[in-house]
């Protein structure tokens, strides 16, 4: 089995993102788990998947290559504005 790599790295909005890449064959969903744990990465992440007009190299290299980021990273405030939504519609239902 082919090693994943796990690379910390910022994008150009300047959120920190994990990059894991294999230099031959695709990332299963273990691979990807174990490679985030044994780097240490624990918790949820999201994989930014943009669907641009130009198609990015990653694509047809031979291996494969996921940038997967922190929910808090990627949604910023809306990820806490809908958290902060579901708290206090609890608080409203147990008259807190």
């Amino acid at each position: 089995m082919a090693k994943v790599t796990v690379t910390e790295a910022f994008d150009s909005r300047d959120r920190k993102y994990y990059r894991l890449e294999k230099k031959k064959g695709t990332i299963s969903r273990r691979e990807a788990y174990e490679a985030m744990e044994s780097a240490g990465h624990f918790g949820r992440f999201l994989i930014d998947f943009p669907v641009p007009e130009d198609v990015p190299f990653e694509l047809y290299d031979p291996g494969d290559c996921w940038w997967m980021y922190a929910p808090e990273d990627i949604l910023g405030d809306r990820a806490e504005d809908e958290f902060n939504k579901g708290y206090e519609a609890c608080l409203k239902d147990h008259n807190f």
